[in-house]
């Protein structure tokens, strides 16, 4: 290898890491996840090879095929539990205070001329903002590219900002114009063509024919920010130190934060707190960070070089983090929400969103060209971005079977195992207590009870369009005509929830003499306005006690010279949430300050028919209880044994999540609403969780009881009334 060149994805230690196990920023939890995987890891064996042999019904030749299909489920699942908790080894979540590297002459990550990728610019930077926009309303559009236009940061000589404009809305460009000097602020809107390619043919466009036409320069970096994502003022701060100091780094991303979602309401998990805080900095870790189509900031030559955005895919995002890690390049996380966007809050928008999310997935894995890709990636990584398709498929598989399973016990009296004996009820309970451990295990700063329910049962809402958007994958692999194509997901600029509304932007710093937008206003204020007409979002130091219940980490740096002494904000506020000091407040903005309700707010669009498959399911799982549960709990009760209870609690507990919707769409849309429903399933799956435990334990004392009568015969299936205790075939 030449010296200065790229260091190949697969070979040499680790950038990040060198030859250590883990970061430096290693907490004291961190030991203590690690101990769980191992313990987790070590269990799998012992639990599986039991399950296998013992709880298997293999005389009985139809109900075996049943019982050994749902133990390889099982096996399926507990595989991508850990492969989980592997990616989670290294650095199972974000650190309290995350930083950017320092840029400082003697900061530890400053890399030497002999260093790989040592040739890399190092800045300063000429950055360009992409703002990709279609059908959006325009002040949702133009408040982030007010937002943009404020950015500012020593490593960055120039900061241009470019709207691009699918929609070509010819008022749009006037409105830059007035907004701007053309110097700062730029409007494309790209001739329509076929193939189309959605954000990414529009980004392409643009960067390939009116930014860099003759390639980018050294310097060049871009950022991506979608139409209704705002940054904040520290954005640059908190990115461009890593393209400085570590020269193969080539794009850094930073999680999402929505300003019209409250955590501890977030029925369908839009701000994924436990991919961001848990997932994404143990992908980091691997040096196989996802990029999330927004919020980055990328140098523009590595984007180049392999091809820049790439079109095989709808998820050009995350297609872009394998095709820069295989050419060698580092795409790095940095764990603080350093902008402020809308999540959508119509359900047709919301499936829309994630079907195209898990049907762009296997659209990158189902291309012939991707073995290629994984093969020059380090196993590791490989394995960190099977994680995805994977994940996908065990929602896909898992969830209905272990619907299906109680229901087939209650119906049929056809069950997963052939013994409900004590060594199984005690080798599952401490397997399914390490998985919960292994997927869940967070501090409580970023695992609130009432979001981490939320976030671990919200795939159960998107079953239905996981399955029709992998089928629709399938179908566009082997039909290309027939692929899923690229589609905005709506957004309206404002919350149907009146009091959830964010602060108008400041205004930018190269606006033309005399220069009035009417999106920040206050004599133009109207209650269907996306902003409030308050005091900007960086104007002042903004200080949170960490004991107010506020979900997301608050803190805030030292004064700094070249930022004229404003404190920056590393992670927005959202609304308090559970504990005695921790009452959610109605209308706090997402930089903490209250704002008046407004009036009048636009009806939402959602409505019960885009939720027909979970009323179904919901009812069809009542019509079961109701039909069979009565008789199959006196045939129980009268040989002792409560499997019917217990097979009923257990279904009860899987079709829960799919309430949550239904009372998304029947509600009014209020965040105070949806956190109720929210803490109603919370309490009913706790209660439930306890009486499988209650079932379990009563169980265990009638087997006792029975084995001690059994005069002390101590076979796997105990004869005579044993059996009846025990066994679940007669």
């Amino acid at each position: 290898m030449a010296e200065g060149a790229p260091a190949a994805a697969g070979s040499g230690s680790s950038l990040l890491h060198g030859d250590k196990a883990w970061p430096d920023d290693d907490e004291p939890g961190f030991a203590t996840y690690r101990a769980t995987v191992s313990l987790y890891a070590a269990s799998l064996p012992v639990y599986f090879s039991y399950r296998w042999c013992c709880s298997i019904a293999w005389h009985l030749p139809g109900v075996r095929a049943y019982q050994a299909f749902v133990c390889a489920c099982e096996v399926y699942g507990a595989c991508c539990v850990l492969l989980l908790g592997i990616i989670r080894f290294r650095r199972p979540w974000a650190s309290q205070q995350p930083r950017p590297p320092s840029t400082d002459a003697d900061g530890d990550l400053i890399l030497g001329a002999d260093a790989p990728g040592a040739h890399a610019f190092q800045g300063p930077f000429d950055v360009a903002v992409l703002i990709p926009c279609c059908s959006e309303p325009d002040d949702l559009v133009f408040g982030t590219v007010r937002a943009a236009l404020a950015l500012r940061h020593p490593l960055a000589t120039r900061v241009t900002v470019w709207l691009l404009d699918d929609g070509a809305k010819p008022s749009r460009s006037e409105r830059l114009a007035r907004l701007a000097q053309p110097a700062n602020a730029r409007y494309v809107a790209r001739p329509k063509s076929k193939p189309h390619h959605g954000k990414a043919g529009n980004l392409n466009y643009t960067l390939r024919h009116v930014l860099y036409p003759q390639g980018p320069a050294p310097n060049a970096v871009l950022v991506v920010l979608d139409c209704d994502q705002e940054p904040h003022a520290d954005f640059l701060e908190q990115t461009l130190p890593y393209l400085h100091t570590q020269p193969r780094t080539a794009l850094v991303q930073t999680p999402q934060h929505f300003y019209n979602v409250v955590p501890s309401a977030d029925i369908f998990n839009h701000h994924n707190g436990s991919f961001f805080y848990a997932v994404q900095p143990g992908l980091d870790a691997w040096e196989a960070t996802v990029c999330c189509g927004t919020n980055f900031v990328a140098r523009s030559a590595a984007v180049c070089e392999v091809g820049w955005f790439p079109t095989e895919s709808i998820t050009e995002d995350f297609l872009l983090s394998m095709k820069l890690s295989a050419a060698g390049h580092v795409v790095r996380y940095h764990a603080a929400a350093a902008v402020t966007g809308e999540a959508p809050e119509d359900l047709r928008q919301v499936f829309k969103q994630r079907s195209r999310w898990c049907c762009g997935c296997f659209q990158v894995f189902l291309h012939p060209q991707t073995p290629r890709l994984l093969a020059k990636l380090r196993p590791m990584q490989a394995l960190c971005y099977l994680n995805a398709p994977l994940g996908y498929l065990g929602t896909l598989i898992t969830l209905p079977l272990w619907a299906v399973v109680p229901v087939l016990s209650l119906a049929a009296g056809l069950h997963p195992v052939q013994a409900l004996t004590p060594a199984f009820i005690a080798s599952w309970c401490v397997y399914y207590a390490l998985i919960v451990a292994v997927c869940d295990l967070m501090p409580p700063r970023l695992n609130r009870h009432l979001s981490a329910f939320t976030a671990s049962k919200a795939n159960a809402s998107f079953w239905a369009c996981y399955a029709l958007a992998i089928g629709s994958a399938v179908v566009g692999a082997v039909l290309p005509s027939m692929q899923m194509q690229f589609q905005t997901t709506e957004k309206r600029g404002f919350s149907a929830d009146a009091s959830l509304r964010r602060a108008a932007p400041p205004p930018p710093a190269c606006a033309p003499p005399g220069f009035v937008d009417n999106a920040s206003s206050s004599a133009s204020y109207h209650p269907s306005s996306p902003y409030h007409p308050s005091s900007s979002l960086e104007t002042e130091p903004l200080t949170v006690d960490a004991s107010s219940g506020i979900r997301h980490l608050i803190y805030t740096e030292a004064a700094r010279g070249a930022n004229g002494g404003t404190a920056t904000l590393a992670r927005l506020a959202a609304p308090a949430e559970e504990g005695s000091a921790g009452k959610e407040e109605a209308g706090l903005q997402p930089n903490g300050r209250p704002a008046a309700p407004a009036e009048g707010a636009e009806a939402r669009d959602s409505s019960f028919r885009d939720v027909r498959f979970h009323a179904a399911a919901v009812l069809a799982a009542l019509a079961v209880l109701g039909l069979h549960l009565p008789d199959a709990h006196a045939e129980g009760s009268s040989r002792g044994v409560n499997l019917a209870l217990l097979s009923a609690v257990w279904l009860l507990l899987n079709v829960l999540p799919l309430a949550l919707p239904l009372a998304y769409a029947l509600l009014p849309h209020s965040y105070r609403l949806h956190q109720k429903a929210v803490r109603a399933a919370w309490f009913s799956h706790s209660a439930l969780t306890c009486l499988v435990a209650v079932l379990l334990l009563q169980h265990l004392v009638l087997c006792q009881r029975s084995h001690r009568s059994s005069s002390g015969r101590h076979s796997h299936r105990y004869p005579g009334e044993v059996d009846d205790c025990v066994n679940t075939y007669q």
